[in-house]
């Protein structure tokens, strides 16, 4: 539905146990139609390269799977991890939003990948002609890389709002 409204960048923030493929459909088809999916990687505290976790284990050049750190650059305890699996970490501790009518403060791999989703959209719209995919490997290029992440995540660091803007306008 997102797709076919034009989003141009989707958040999934929702995990199950098992491949489905019909989940894996439409995640191509929003590749189709040009948008970002960024997606938790679940807080079950365990190696997604392992896990049978889906659609974090995805891997799909216009797909970014998040895990959340702490204010101090580490994992967040409870949050999946997975060096073939996860993209890279945003924060994702105590971070506010808004919960049904109020705001609310919340902690895990969701609100890192809503983090990420909202960087997306800034990339995007700093550059409009960028490609879903061309977007994906700006977030990659741009992350803050943390000593230690290296094992966590593909990237070995955290999202850069700011340097994955200023990539995305060279």
């Amino acid at each position: 539905y997102a797709a076919n409204e034009g989003a141009s960048v989707i958040s999934l923030s929702f995990a199950g146990e098992g491949y489905d493929a019909d989940l894996k459909k439409a995640i191509e088809y929003a590749h189709e139609k040009n948008a970002v999916v960024v997606v938790s990687a679940s807080n079950d505290e365990e190696n997604l390269d392992f896990a049978s976790t889906y659609p974090a284990k995805f891997q799909m050049p216009h797909l970014l799977t998040i895990t959340a750190s702490t204010p101090t650059d580490e994992l967040m305890e409870g949050s999946n991890w997975g060096k073939k699996t996860v993209a890279m970490l945003a924060p994702g501790e105590e971070i506010s939003g808004i919960w049904g009518d109020q705001y609310d403060i919340g902690s895990g791999t969701s609100q890192a990948a809503a983090v990420v989703a909202g960087i997306a959209g800034l990339v995007r719209s700093a550059n409009p002609s960028l490609t879903a995919a061309d977007t994906v490997r700006i977030l990659r290029a741009s992350v803050r890389k943390v000593p230690g992440l290296e094992k966590s995540c593909q990237t070995g660091g955290i999202v850069d709002a700011y340097s994955a803007v200023v990539l995305a306008r060279r």
